[in-house]
Parts: structure tokens; C-alpha cells; sequence
């Protein structure tokens, strides 16, 4: 039997039945267009980094008419193209983008009413789940950012939604949508993959408990409609890069960066030696390949580059296995922990630039909003497992994508598809808990300790501290700052926002190397060589950083420095013309016969976007 009677289909609603789902889109609107409205100043905003210049730079590629692109995917296609179609209405600047994509994430609120009014919520308390999606700052922060939250959610939202519906009367082609919603998702982002099998579960268990054939049908239709938007990506990437990718080829560096013996469980290191800014090519896809090959001696093919590194992330998990299983036990923690871990850049920074981000985001000693809603959520899942066969595809979602991130890192970024699902749960324990009948005598006391034991405990897990979940690199958003300034030609501005950043973390490679650039643009060359020799003492043998300190060495007159630098950048990078280019100018002027660049397989090289 379906979950919920609610979700059988009636006549057309008229408009005051409608007017829920309007209230809760424009306040969602209304709460973003605040928010961009308080942020549109910062350098921020006007400033990209990693993931989002890498989303907006694909985007400008594909209205240049580079529709195809020239390799594999890297990373799953749907975001970009629809960034893309996003910036061919609203044009290519930072507000209007980021607010009309905004209106898709404002689909959320209205999706989640509907789901929770279908798990037997009351229309109140369906009505504040969706308000609570529609200010939850985490939502208002990922729907507004070029990032790929503002489609998963509602995307995946649209999935339970469609799933939940479903009756085992319904026809083969009922289970045509949910297998479109699912596709679309992955090729958004391919987590969501690890669903599927909790579909089919449920389907078994609940659906079609008795009916195996019927089970076997449904499941082969919603899986063919799934395969049906995944196909022609698979066929772009084998025919534009004769390689067998079924979406993207990004899952195997991923999966190294969260197992492996310097894993922490929440940072995306790069596989290499590359700083994140330079001539930005996308960092994590371009050491991945660096060092792949490099290990191997030969040129690979993005399959098997992911297959590298799928597998040294496994050789951890063999030779270690009580190192491994910790690992994981740590990133359950972060999975579970209130702090907004980050991923391209500081969440909590915008506190400094958003009232609105100051009132609703806590660093802690409670961390709100999700220090307070994970515990709230524990509560309305143990009310819940009462009638548990209902919500049990709200379970398999929650356990089976927590545990699709937990395979490979942590950040608030990955989480938030949990949000919506968790916002329900928590809303329900607060119905059920107002609902329970009061305690008429002391022997009834009982039923109520359990679940406040369990709010007290996972209050206390989600607010704790430890294993370093609240620890980040502090010095990020104003390296940030101090590259908007230097690429607007204000270097003294820039210089004191790379000073703040040394300051924050005088470990970080990142600002020396920028103040070093800085110094090296103003004519400093002596200042600039004691910056980039201590990058390099802090991470040792980055190329941009060893070429930068050969073209001090050449401001300086030192050419044999110079040379033995650009060789060892062009030795650690022999990808990247510009090393090559310096090497050969220097060893011209020392008499030195130039020495042949390689000219690597094509590959997308976006521009400077940094000192």
C-alpha cells in the first residue's frame, strides 16, 4: 500500500489550495533576494573561486559555442548547462545569475510541503517545514552560490515526492517520472546512485512484497527512464573522448581524497603538487592526472585515471583497515556535527557580510541552524518507528546518501540534499511530542526519557568539538579578497588583504606566494624570492610557486637560479606552456639552446584568474 493516503490524486486545486505553495516560493524568494542584496558588495561575490569560477567559466564556454567540449567530463554536466542557459537570459554577471537560478531552489519549500503532507504531517506543520526550508541560511547560501545544491535539492525533493506517491495499481508508466528525477539528478551529481538500491528495497518491501514479477517490472522501468537521461552523456563522453565514462570521471580522485593515510575526512587536497590559482585549470583534475600518470609512466585515458584512483584508495583500506575504519568513524562524526564545514570557501565568513547570516548561522557554542535540527530530526525519527513502514523510504534516503558522502568526504556543501528530509523529521517529532497525551502518573514517565535522553545526546554530539571538525583555513577568503583587488589593479588593497590572510595562517603557501607576486608586480624582486622561498618551505614543490621564484631569481640577475627553478617547474608541471616559455627565455639569455615543449593532449586551459 502507498505511505499515505494524502498522496492519491484529486480534482484540479483551485487557487486557494495553491496558495500554500505560492507563500512559501515568494518568501524563499524574498529571503534570497535579501540576502544577495546584503552580500552584492563583497569582493566575495564578485570573485569565484574552484568550483564556482570553474562552473561559470564552462558556462561562458558553452554560449562561446563550445557545446560538446573537448574531453571526457570531469565533472557531472547538468549544473553547468544549466548555468549556462541561466546566464543566456540573465547575462554573465554575479547578481541576476545568481538570482534567477535562485528560483529554482525556491521549489524546494513548496516540494517539501507536499512530501511531508503525505507522511502525515498536519497542513501547519507541513506549512513550517516549508517555511523552515525556505530561511534555512545553508539554503539561501547554496541556492544563490554557482554551486550544485540549488539542482540536487529540489531534484531530489521531486524524487521522494514522485516515489512516494506511487500505489502498486499505478500503471508500468507511473514509474517513468521518478526514474527521469533520478537520472537528472545524477547527472547533477552522481551520489544520488547510491539510492537506488534503497529504492529497491523499499519497492520490495513495501510495494510489491508478494509480487516479485511485478517488483522486477516497475523497477526495470524506473531504472531504463534513468538510464534514458544518463545515455546520452555516456555517448558524448564516448564519442567526443573515445572513453568509457557513464557520467563524469571525477568519482575516483574523490574517492582517494577521503581514504587515504593523510585523510582528515573533510578537505579536498589536490592529488599534487599545484597551487588552487595560477592559470586556474581545475586543480583537482589536473593533478589527479599529473600524478597518475607520473606513477604509471604512460598517458591514461580519464577512466583509467579514476580507476587509479579507486584503487590506491582501496589499497588503503586493505593495508590499514583499523586506520580506515576510524577514518570513516570521523567522517560519520562530521556527517553528524553541526559545523558548516567548508568546501571552495568559509561559510562562516559571511557572517561579516550578511545581518542576515549573523542572526540565523552560529559557530557555536551552539552551532546553528543544523547543531539544533539534526537533534531535533533524531527525535521525529524514533516517534516515527512507530509507523515505520511508511517512512521507511525516508530512512533508506537518509542512510544510504549519508553513507554515499561518508565513502568519501565531508563538507555542508554534500550534505545538504539531507536537509529537506531532516527538517521533516524534526517538524514531526515536534507535532507527535505536542500530540502525546500528558503523563498521568509517575509510572508513565518513563516513555517520556527516551526521547529526551536522545535530544540531550545528539545535542551533545552535534555541538561537539573534536577530531578538528571546526578547524579551517581561515586565511581563504581574504587570499580571495586580495585577488579581486589585484586583478582590479589595487594592489595596496590587495596587499593588506594578503597581509590578513599571512596573518590568519602564516603557514599558508597560498598568501606567501600571493604577497610574492605582489612584491615581484611592484618591482620588489628581494621581497618577493623571501616569499616564495617560504611557500615553498610549506609546501614544497608546488610549480607556481618554483616558477615564481625562478622569475625572481631572472628580476635579480641570478639566471642560473633562475633556470634550475623553471627546470624543476617544468619537471613537476611538464603540461603547462608559460613554465616552459620562462625556461627557454632564461637559457637563451645564458647562450643555452631552448628545449622542446611536449604539447600535451588538448585539454580545457581557462585564464589567469590570480596573481
Amino acid at each position: 500500500m502507498p505511505p499515505d493516503p494524502s498522496f492519491t490524486r484529486g480534482p484540479r486545486r483551485n487557487l486557494s489550495a495553491l496558495a500554500p505553495g505560492l507563500f512559501l516560493f515568494g518568501l524563499a524568494l524574498a529571503w534570497r533576494m535579501v540576502f544577495l542584496l546584503e552580500i552584492r558588495s563583497s569582493p566575495l561575490f564578485q570573485y569565484p573561486i574552484i568550483d564556482m569560477y570553474w562552473h561559470r567559466l564552462w558556462a561562458q564556454e558553452i554560449l562561446a559555442g563550445d557545446f560538446w567540449g573537448k574531453e571526457v567530463f570531469f565533472r557531472a554536466p547538468l549544473y553547468p548547462y544549466f548555468l549556462a542557459l541561466v546566464m543566456a537570459v540573465a547575462g554573465s554577471g554575479f547578481f541576476w545569475p545568481r538570482l534567477l537560478q535562485a528560483l529554482v531552489g525556491c521549489l524546494a519549500p513548496v516540494l517539501l510541503r507536499r512530501l511531508a503532507l503525505g507522511f502525515g504531517l498536519s497542513e501547519r506543520s507541513a506549512l513550517a517545514a516549508g517555511v523552515i526550508a525556505a530561511v534555512y541560511p545553508l539554503s539561501v547560501y547554496f541556492d544563490t552560490e554557482f554551486l550544485i545544491p540549488v539542482l540536487i535539492v529540489p531534484l531530489d525533493l521531486a524524487l521522494l515526492l514522485c516515489l512516494a506517491r506511487l500505489k502498486p495499481e499505478d500503471p508500468l508508466r507511473a514509474w517513468i517520472l521518478p526514474g527521469l528525477c533520478l537520472g537528472l539528478s545524477a547527472i547533477a551529481r552522481p551520489s544520488i546512485l547510491v539510492f537506488l538500491p534503497g529504492i529497491a528495497l523499499w519497492m520490495l518491501l513495501i510495494l510489491f512484497r508478494h509480487n516479485g514479477k511485478a517488483w522486477a517490472g516497475r523497477l526495470a522501468v524506473l531504472a531504463a527512464a534513468m538510464l534514458a537521461v544518463i545515455a546520452p552523456v555516456t555517448l558524448r563522453n564516448a564519442v567526443v573522448g573515445h572513453d568509457f565514462v557513464p557520467i563524469a570521471s571525477q568519482g575516483g580522485i574523490n574517492f582517494w581524497i577521503g581514504n587515504n593515510p593523510q585523510a582528515d575526512g573533510k578537505t579536498a587536497t589536490a592529488a599534487g603538487p599545484e597551487l588552487p590559482r595560477g592559470s586556474y585549470r581545475d586543480n583537482v583534475w589536473l593533478t589527479s592526472q599529473l600524478a597518475a600518470e607520473r606513477a604509471l609512466g604512460r598517458k591514461l585515458k580519464p577512466s583509467q585515471i579514476s580507476d587509479y584512483w579507486y584503487q590506491r584508495g582501496w589499497e588503503f583500506i586493505r593495508q590499514d583497515p583499523a586506520a580506515a575504519f576510524t577514518l570513516f568513524g570521523e567522517k560519520i562524526y562530521f556527517l553528524l556535527n553541526g559545523t558548516e564545514i567548508p568546501c571552495s570557501q568559509s561559510i562562516y565568513y559571511y557572517r561579516n557580510e550578511s545581518y542576515l547570516f549573523r542572526a540565523w548561522v552560529w559557530p557555536g557554542p551552539l552551532q546553528f541552524p543544523f547543531g539544533v535540527l539534526l537533534p531535533l530530526a533524531g527525535v521525529g525519527i524514533f516517534f516515527s518507528l512507530r509507523q515505520r513502514k511508511k517512512f521507511l523510504l525516508l530512512y533508506l534516503f537518509l542512510l544510504t546518501y549519508g553513507f554515499g558522502i561518508a565513502i568519501f568526504f565531508v563538507n555542508a556543501r554534500f550534505r545538504m540534499p539531507l536537509v529537506p528530509v531532516l527538517i521533516l523529521f524534526a517538524v514531526y517529532g515536534i507535532q507527535e511530542w505536542r500530540q502525546r497525551p500528558p503523563v498521568s502518573n509517575r509510572g508513565h514517565y518513563g516513555r517520556e526519557i527516551v526521547p529526551l535522553l536522545l535530544l540531550a545526546g545528539l545535542l551533545a554530539l552535534s555541538n561537539s568539538h573534536a577530531r578538528g571538525v571546526n578547524q579551517e583555513d581561515e586565511a581563504k577568503p581574504y587570499d580571495c579578497m586580495g585577488s579581486w583587488y589585484y586583478d582590479q589593479g589595487k594592489y595596496e588593497e590587495a596587499r593588506v588583504m594578503y597581509e590578513k590572510a599571512n596573518a590568519k595562517n602564516p603557514r599558508s603557501a597560498t598568501a606567501l606566494n600571493n604577497l610574492g607576486t605582489l612584491s615581484l608586480i611592484q618591482g620588489r624582486a628581494e621581497p618577493a624570492l623571501n616569499y616564495f622561498t617560504e611557500a615553498l618551505l610549506q609546501a614544497p614543490d608546488q610549480p607556481l610557486v618554483v616558477n615564481n621564484l625562478g622569475l625572481a631569481y631572472e628580476r635579480l640577475h641570478r639566471l642560473e637560479d633562475a633556470e634550475a627553478a623553471f627546470l624543476k617547474a617544468v619537471d613537476l608541471d611538464p603540461s603547462y606552456e608559460p613554465y616552459w616559455n620562462n625556461l627557454n627565455r632564461v637559457r637563451a639569455a645564458l647562450g643555452k639552446h631552448p628545449l622542446k615543449w611536449r604539447r600535451p593532449a588538448p585539454q580545457p586551459s581557462p585564464p589567469e584568474v590570480s596573481p
